[in-house]
Order: structure tokens, then sequence, then C-alpha cells
């Protein structure tokens, strides 16, 4: 991991392929088969978790009424005959292609073999602690088929901690408050880089879809970046291609034994966005964007939520990284933006919707 001040020296928006680390380890194929070309892929990067990769997998292989897919596992973890591989060689379903790498090679850098070795049209990534809803490639398969031109889709997710849906992020909960008045079930929202600036509209890349040559083509995931290097890859996204956002949920991304969930991990998040949100107002001429993140960082600092579920942060590390800590007035600034784009999203999911129907009834 880069220190924060290797960070804050980065170029985010270089098209430098961050495949290229990795090229040189190679990936073997120990159970399944290359040959077979299906609508989606479902991706699992996994790393000596087998007893949540067997709940991923299965959450996988329950999928209702929706046949044309595969599961592609690519297990860090080179030691043979280990738990992973023993876990997946109970399983008799031809849909599965398991790898190994040969050397570890990092898990961003994972994330990006394991949708370099997928065969579908599509990629679903799936970290290996969460779970698909059962009907989950039913409908993001419609909703690819409707909008053809869709390059990324971020699906709505439930956020599980200690067995319990908590909460949602914001444009998702929002859109699920809106279908509860109107159909949004085959809608989808183009997001533009203020929407990742405003608020990251993933909260894991559980879910995601990529069209995969697209994905391809792109710098890919930077394994130096961690651990914001997909809201990264996100935002190169949203500048070249088309992304959009639906109401589709996708399953339970659950906070478990998970390392991003540790305070000086979280620390490293803040830090690191603040970075990403310096640059971006430098090179895209936002200026508005660094007050804007002060203030949702004083939003974080005294979240009632976290202490609720027992997440912490590093104040005193955190103010560090301003000239000044984040106060009452950065707060009310953020705010002021936050509704504001909160209405506007609002009357773009009603546009949205009413595209929907203009599309289905054609």
């Amino acid at each position: 991991m880069l220190t924060n001040v290797e960070f804050g020296k980065q170029d985010f928006l270089n098209d430098e392929s961050h495949f290229e680390q990795s090229k040189h380890i190679k990936s073997l194929l120990i159970k399944g088969d290359e040959s077979s070309e299906p609508f989606i892929s479902i991706a699992i990067p996994t790393y000596r978790r087998a007893n949540l990769l067997k709940e991923a997998i299965d959450s996988c292989l329950a999928q209702e009424n929706f046949t044309d897919f595969n599961i592609v596992v690519t297990d860090n973890d080179p030691i043979r005959g280990n738990e992973t591989e023993i876990l997946m060689e109970t399983y008799q379903s031809d849909r599965i292609l398991y790898y190994k790498n040969e050397v570890n090679i990092g898990a961003l850098a994972n994330f990006n073999r394991c949708i370099e070795m997928s065969t579908g049209k599509y990629a679903i990534m799936l970290n290996t602690d969460d779970l698909l809803a059962k009907d989950y490639l039913r409908n993001i398969s419609g909703l690819l088929i409707r909008y053809p031109e869709a390059d990324m889709v971020f699906p709505n997710i439930d956020i599980e901690i200690n067995g319990k849906i908590k909460r949602q992020k914001a444009y998702q909960s929002l859109m699920r408050k809106l279908s509860k008045v109107i159909n949004l079930n085959q809608t989808a929202i183009r997001l533009n880089i203020n929407d990742f600036i405003l608020y990251g509209p993933a909260g894991s890349p559980s879910g995601v879809v990529y069209r995969r040559e697209v994905f391809l083509k792109s710098p890919g995931f930077n394994p130096k970046w961690h651990p914001t290097g997909d809201k990264i890859l996100y935002i190169c996204f949203s500048l070249k291609n088309q992304v959009y956002l639906t109401n589709i949920n996708a399953g339970r991304y659950r906070f478990l034994d998970n390392i991003t969930q540790e305070s000086g991990m979280r620390t490293h998040f803040i830090s690191q966005g603040m970075h990403i949100n310096r640059y971006l107002a430098e090179r895209l001429n936002k200026k508005w964007v660094n007050r804007y993140y002060k203030g949702a960082t004083y939003y974080r600092l005294n979240r009632p939520s976290d202490r609720k579920y027992g997440i912490t942060l590093d104040k005193e590390a955190i103010n560090t990284l301003f000239e000044t800590p984040p106060n009452i007035v950065d707060f009310m600034f953020f705010s002021l933006i936050w509704v504001i784009a909160l209405m506007k999203w609002s009357l773009r999911v009603l546009v949205a919707a009413f595209g929907t129907y203009i599309r289905g009834a054609k």
C-alpha cells in the first residue's frame, strides 16, 4: 500500500494498463471448461476463505429462471490441495471454472485476473463473503438487453451487519423508496462524474456488471491503489464509457471479517478519497469539490450510525489531512449540495422511468 504522500502524487486518470503488472504470472486451470461462452460470467476472486466461498458459490448456483452463465473462481493461494481446492472438488456443476494463480498477485490484481479469465459477454464481480439474490441474473440480463449500450451497471445491494439488513447507499435507497410509487424494475439511470464525486454509487464491487470487452481495454484495478482502487476505476469508466445504476437488487454485501472494516483501513479510505477529490478538482476544474469533501468528512466523523455499528475512525489522523479541521460550516455546505443533488437525482429517476416506458412501448 502506498503512503499518504505517495498516493497524493498519483495520476489517477492515466491510461496505463494495470494488467501488465502481473501478466507474467500464470493462472492454472484446475477445473472446468474454458470453451463455454455464456451471456454472463460470475467472477469470484478468492483467498483462504473456503467457508464463505461455499456460501457465495451456492448463491450463484441457486439462480432461478436463468441458465446462460458460468462461475469463474481465481484462487490467490498457490498451495495445491488447500482448503479452497478441496471445496472446489466437491462441486460437480459444469458451470464452474476454477483457477489457481502461480503466486499470490494481490487482491486487486486478482480482481483483474478473474475478469480476464471470464468467458462471458458480461462479467459480474462477487466478493467471497457476499451473496447473490436468487433472481439477480434473470433481472439484470433483461436490463442488459434493454440497455445494450451499457458498459457498466451498478445494482442495488442490501448491506448486512450482524445478520441484519441495516442500511443502503443513498442513491439506491432513494430509488427503492421511489419504486414503491412507480415501477423501476427495468429502469437504469446514466451516471456521470459528479455522481461519483458527490456519492460513490457502489459500496462494494459485488454485483457490479462489466462488459468484459470494454473492461479489458480499460486500465483495470490498480493494485497499488488499495483500498480505493475500485472507486478510481469507476471514475475512469464514467468519463469514457456508459455507466448506469439500477434498482435491481444484487443480493447482500456482508460486513464480516474484512480488513476494510478496521479503523486504520477506514482512515485510509478517507485520506485517499481526499487526494482523489483534490486531483479531480484541479484536473476537471471543479473547485467546489474540496469544500464538499471536507464537509462530507465532518459528517463521517460524527455519523451516529457508525457508532451504533461499532465503526471507528481516527479523528486526529483525519483532521491533520486538512489545513483546518472540518467544521460545521463545511458540513452545511456539504448538506446544501447533497440536498440539491438528491432533488436532481429524483428528477433523473422519473425521467429514466418514463424513458423505460417509451422503450417498452417500442
